[in-house]
């Protein structure tokens, strides 16, 4: 459940930021980090929405589902 690829985005400033460590680019590597952090913390948020939403769909449309079937039996099947 990877929202629009953040996490990925995440990952690549986060290799930014320690290649940029690596050269002796502290304040590069802060900044680069600080993005990474914020992706990966709105990754995580939108990623719990979405599952929830998610079980919730899918729990609302079994419950139709169950429903119907049930005023379908008690009902004849139709006929």
């Amino acid at each position: 459940m990877n929202w629009c690829c953040l996490g990925f985005v995440a990952f690549a400033y986060s290799v930014k930021s320690r290649d940029r460590k690596m050269v002796g680019d502290i304040t590069g590597a802060q900044s680069y980090a600080s993005t990474a952090k914020c992706l990966n913390i709105w990754a995580l948020v939108l990623g719990l929405l979405l599952t929830i939403v998610l079980i919730i769909v899918v729990s609302t449309g079994s419950l139709m589902i169950v429903q119907a079937i049930s005023e379908l039996v008690r009902n004849g099947g139709g006929h």
